[in-house]
């Protein structure tokens, strides 16, 4: 189990061996680092020289990530669970907001950063109002 990073030609650049589940990863576009999400740790990965830089163990969480979205504009992460969204600091790990959302029941409703400077969160329904 791991994570593996592949050139757009089709080369395998690294075979990061992460030892579970990687359930989420994105570039993190100020720190130019590759960040990895496991069902019990987030990793962080120097992009030229693949070293790990961070593991850090999460308890704070024990569940299936569904989407993982990084502001290019800040230094944030927004991780996608079923009826919550997490916002992540890129620099120190924690957690620093939560979300309640609309538990999906029939879609998975995607999540992103947007508007000026990557402040604002947003997030889609699967009815037709949103709360």
């Amino acid at each position: 189990m791991g994570l593996c990073l592949w050139s757009i030609d089709g080369l395998l650049l690294h075979d990061f061996e992460v030892g579970q589940r990687v359930m989420g990863c994105a570039f993190a576009p100020q720190s130019r680092s590759i960040i990895a999400f496991g069902r019990e740790s987030v990793f962080v990965y120097d992009h030229k020289t693949f070293q790990l830089l961070v593991k850090k163990d999460l308890d704070v969480y024990d569940f299936d990530i569904q989407g993982v979205s990084v502001s290019s504009g800040s230094p944030y992460a927004l991780l996608q669970i079923k009826g919550k969204l997490l916002v992540m600091s890129l620099e120190t790990l924690e957690i620093v907001e939560m979300f309640e959302k609309e538990h999906e029941t029939q879609f998975v409703i995607k999540s992103s950063f947007g508007g000026a400077q990557n402040k604002y969160v947003a997030c889609g329904s699967e009815c037709k109002s949103l709360p």
